[in-house]
Protein backbone atom coordinates (compact mmCIF):
# COMPACT_ATOMS: atom_id res chain seq x y z
CA UNK A 1 0.00 0.00 0.00
CA UNK A 2 2.86 2.34 0.64
CA UNK A 3 4.05 1.74 -2.84
CA UNK A 4 0.63 2.59 -4.21
CA UNK A 5 0.49 5.82 -2.19
CA UNK A 6 3.95 6.81 -3.29
CA UNK A 7 3.07 6.16 -6.91
CA UNK A 8 -0.21 8.03 -6.53
CA UNK A 9 1.62 10.96 -4.95
CA UNK A 10 4.00 11.06 -7.87
CA UNK A 11 1.11 11.03 -10.30
CA UNK A 12 -0.59 13.81 -8.35
CA UNK A 13 2.67 15.75 -8.26
CA UNK A 14 3.04 15.46 -12.03
CA UNK A 15 -0.57 16.42 -12.55
CA UNK A 16 -0.11 19.62 -10.52
CA UNK A 17 2.97 20.80 -12.40
CA UNK A 18 2.24 23.32 -15.07
CA UNK A 19 4.29 23.98 -18.14
CA UNK A 20 4.91 27.56 -19.24
CA UNK A 21 5.71 28.62 -22.74
CA UNK A 22 8.95 30.44 -23.43
CA UNK A 23 8.57 34.23 -23.79
CA UNK A 24 11.25 36.51 -25.20
CA UNK A 25 11.15 40.20 -24.38
CA UNK A 26 13.33 42.44 -26.48
CA UNK A 27 13.90 45.95 -25.20
CA UNK A 28 15.25 48.75 -27.38
CA UNK A 29 18.86 49.74 -27.02
CA UNK A 30 19.15 53.49 -26.63
CA UNK A 31 22.41 55.36 -26.78
CA UNK A 32 23.15 59.04 -26.79
CA UNK A 33 26.11 61.13 -27.75
CA UNK A 34 26.60 64.83 -28.18
CA UNK A 35 29.03 67.46 -29.21
CA UNK A 36 29.76 70.98 -28.09
CA UNK A 37 30.61 73.00 -31.16
CA UNK A 38 29.67 76.11 -33.08
CA UNK A 39 28.96 76.01 -36.79
CA UNK A 40 27.77 78.53 -39.37
CA UNK A 41 24.86 77.23 -41.40
CA UNK A 42 23.02 79.36 -43.97
CA UNK A 43 19.23 79.68 -44.05
CA UNK A 44 17.63 76.46 -45.38
CA UNK A 45 21.02 74.74 -45.24
CA UNK A 46 22.34 71.82 -43.23
CA UNK A 47 25.67 70.41 -42.12
CA UNK A 48 26.93 67.10 -40.76
CA UNK A 49 28.31 67.53 -37.23
CA UNK A 50 29.76 64.11 -36.56
CA UNK A 51 29.33 60.35 -36.39
CA UNK A 52 30.05 57.53 -34.01
CA UNK A 53 30.42 54.04 -35.46
CA UNK A 54 31.47 50.83 -33.75
CA UNK A 55 31.72 47.13 -34.48
CA UNK A 56 32.36 44.08 -32.37
CA UNK A 57 32.35 40.34 -32.86
CA UNK A 58 32.86 37.24 -30.80
CA UNK A 59 33.31 33.51 -31.32
CA UNK A 60 32.77 30.67 -28.89
CA UNK A 61 34.03 27.15 -29.58
CA UNK A 62 32.68 24.30 -27.44
CA UNK A 63 32.50 20.55 -27.27
CA UNK A 64 34.95 17.72 -27.53
CA UNK A 65 37.63 18.43 -30.07
CA UNK A 66 36.12 21.91 -30.41
CA UNK A 67 33.47 20.61 -32.73
CA UNK A 68 30.80 23.24 -32.12
CA UNK A 69 31.14 26.98 -32.54
CA UNK A 70 28.98 30.08 -32.40
CA UNK A 71 29.73 33.41 -34.01
CA UNK A 72 28.13 36.77 -33.21
CA UNK A 73 28.69 40.27 -34.54
CA UNK A 74 27.23 43.71 -33.96
CA UNK A 75 27.52 46.93 -35.97
CA UNK A 76 26.21 50.24 -34.69
CA UNK A 77 26.27 53.73 -36.08
CA UNK A 78 24.89 57.11 -35.12
CA UNK A 79 25.27 60.49 -36.72
CA UNK A 80 24.40 64.06 -35.84
CA UNK A 81 23.48 66.87 -38.21
CA UNK A 82 21.76 70.22 -38.01
CA UNK A 83 19.42 71.98 -40.41
CA UNK A 84 18.38 75.61 -40.25
CA UNK A 85 15.27 77.40 -41.47
CA UNK A 86 14.80 80.98 -40.37
CA UNK A 87 11.19 82.08 -39.99
CA UNK A 88 10.43 85.79 -39.93
CA UNK A 89 7.37 85.44 -37.70
CA UNK A 90 6.81 89.19 -37.40
CA UNK A 91 6.57 89.60 -41.19
CA UNK A 92 4.33 86.55 -41.46
CA UNK A 93 2.00 87.96 -38.77
CA UNK A 94 1.85 91.29 -40.59
CA UNK A 95 0.98 89.54 -43.85
CA UNK A 96 -1.81 87.55 -42.22
CA UNK A 97 -3.24 90.58 -40.43
CA UNK A 98 -3.08 92.75 -43.56
CA UNK A 99 -4.80 90.06 -45.60
CA UNK A 100 -7.53 89.70 -42.95
CA UNK A 101 -8.17 93.45 -42.92
CA UNK A 102 -8.41 93.48 -46.68
CA UNK A 103 -5.88 96.28 -46.64
CA UNK A 104 -2.84 97.09 -48.70
CA UNK A 105 0.03 94.61 -48.29
CA UNK A 106 3.56 96.03 -48.35
CA UNK A 107 5.90 94.84 -51.11
CA UNK A 108 8.23 93.06 -48.70
CA UNK A 109 5.26 91.04 -47.34
CA UNK A 110 4.02 89.89 -50.77
CA UNK A 111 6.00 86.61 -50.72
CA UNK A 112 4.33 85.60 -47.44
CA UNK A 113 0.87 86.50 -48.75
CA UNK A 114 1.48 84.48 -51.93
CA UNK A 115 2.65 81.45 -49.93
CA UNK A 116 -0.39 81.67 -47.64
CA UNK A 117 -2.72 81.79 -50.64
CA UNK A 118 -0.94 78.85 -52.28
CA UNK A 119 -1.23 76.74 -49.12
CA UNK A 120 -4.91 77.54 -48.75
CA UNK A 121 -5.52 76.48 -52.35
CA UNK A 122 -3.58 73.24 -51.85
CA UNK A 123 -0.90 74.18 -54.36
CA UNK A 124 1.92 73.76 -51.86
CA UNK A 125 5.05 75.84 -51.95
CA UNK A 126 5.38 78.04 -55.01
CA UNK A 127 8.37 80.19 -55.87
CA UNK A 128 7.62 83.87 -55.49
CA UNK A 129 9.78 86.74 -56.71
CA UNK A 130 10.61 89.11 -53.87
CA UNK A 131 10.61 92.84 -54.26
CA UNK A 132 14.26 93.89 -54.27
CA UNK A 133 15.30 96.59 -51.84
CA UNK A 134 18.66 97.70 -53.30
CA UNK A 135 19.74 99.83 -50.34
CA UNK A 136 19.32 96.94 -47.91
CA UNK A 137 21.22 94.56 -50.23
CA UNK A 138 24.10 96.99 -50.63
CA UNK A 139 24.35 97.41 -46.85
CA UNK A 140 24.17 93.64 -46.33
CA UNK A 141 26.83 93.02 -48.99
CA UNK A 142 29.14 95.57 -47.35
CA UNK A 143 28.57 93.98 -43.94
CA UNK A 144 29.45 90.49 -45.23
CA UNK A 145 32.50 91.83 -47.10
CA UNK A 146 33.80 93.32 -43.85
CA UNK A 147 33.09 90.10 -41.93
CA UNK A 148 34.97 88.14 -44.63
CA UNK A 149 37.98 90.46 -44.40
CA UNK A 150 37.98 90.16 -40.60
CA UNK A 151 37.82 86.36 -40.80
CA UNK A 152 40.71 86.33 -43.30
CA UNK A 153 42.77 88.51 -40.94
CA UNK A 154 42.16 85.99 -38.12
CA UNK A 155 43.18 83.10 -40.42
CA UNK A 156 39.67 81.59 -40.61
CA UNK A 157 39.58 80.70 -44.32
CA UNK A 158 36.40 78.60 -44.29
CA UNK A 159 34.46 81.23 -42.34
CA UNK A 160 35.73 83.93 -44.71
CA UNK A 161 34.52 81.86 -47.66
CA UNK A 162 31.01 81.66 -46.15
CA UNK A 163 30.95 85.45 -45.67
CA UNK A 164 32.18 86.01 -49.25
CA UNK A 165 29.38 83.74 -50.50
CA UNK A 166 26.79 85.73 -48.55
CA UNK A 167 28.24 88.99 -49.86
CA UNK A 168 27.95 87.64 -53.42
CA UNK A 169 24.35 86.61 -52.71
CA UNK A 170 23.57 90.22 -51.74
CA UNK A 171 25.09 91.60 -54.95
CA UNK A 172 28.70 92.33 -54.03
CA UNK A 173 30.92 92.94 -57.05
CA UNK A 174 34.10 92.13 -55.11
CA UNK A 175 32.95 88.77 -53.69
CA UNK A 176 32.82 86.74 -56.94
CA UNK A 177 36.44 87.61 -57.78
CA UNK A 178 37.57 86.81 -54.22
CA UNK A 179 35.78 83.47 -54.33
CA UNK A 180 37.27 82.64 -57.74
CA UNK A 181 40.79 83.46 -56.53
CA UNK A 182 40.41 81.09 -53.55
CA UNK A 183 39.73 78.01 -55.71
Amino acid sequence: MTRFLATTGLILLIARMSFAQQVTVQQPVVSTFGGATTVSVPDRGWTHLGSVNSARSGRVTTGPFRSGSSLGSELTGSSMSVGVTIHDLHAMDEAILAQGRGGEVADDLQPYVARLAARRNGAGEVPVAKAVDRTNHVAQAAKFEQLARDAEARGKASLARLHWQMAAKHGSTVAPTRLASRR
